[in-house]
């Protein structure tokens, strides 16, 4: 994404700002069925070096570290650009119920439109009863 937005910002001059965030400790508890607990386990996908990762980050990205529930409460610390892309691959349903609280901050924070991706929603095991389509169909 640093390099695609390094690109853009060449051809057009839009600056682009990056966000992310992670635990920095890999995945949390699972908190129930919905979190798919027969398919993720506590502390699966851990960090290879968070502060390397941190410190090789260009200028126009920043890592959040912690848990997205405590972290997304403090985006507008984090944004001062309109949103226009999310990217959600948090694998769990509670998770992602945090993610979508992005979504809930005043109009004048988003783009006309806002692209949106979650990666875990065509595998056979990722249905409307739990996991990322559960959380997207209740908010929604």
């Amino acid at each position: 994404m640093c390099y695609i937005a390094d690109k853009v910002n060449k051809l057009t001059g839009v600056e682009i700002q990056i966000l992310g965030f992670d635990t920095g400790a890999g995945m949390p508890p699972p908190i129930d069925y919905k979190d798919h607990p027969e398919k993720y386990f506590t502390g699966d996908f851990p960090p290879i070096d968070t502060q390397k990762l941190v410190n090789s980050l260009p200028p126009n990205a920043k890592l959040i570290l912690g848990n997205i529930s405590d972290s997304i409460k403090d985006i507008d610390k984090y944004c001062n650009s309109p949103i226009g892309f999310v990217s959600v691959d948090v694998d769990y349903y509670t998770s992602t119920i945090d993610c979508l609280k992005i979504f809930n901050l005043s109009s004048d924070n988003y783009l006309p439109y806002v692209f949106t991706y979650f990666d875990d929603v065509y595998n056979i095991d990722h249905n409307d009863f739990c996991g990322e389509l559960l959380a997207i169909n209740e908010f929604n």
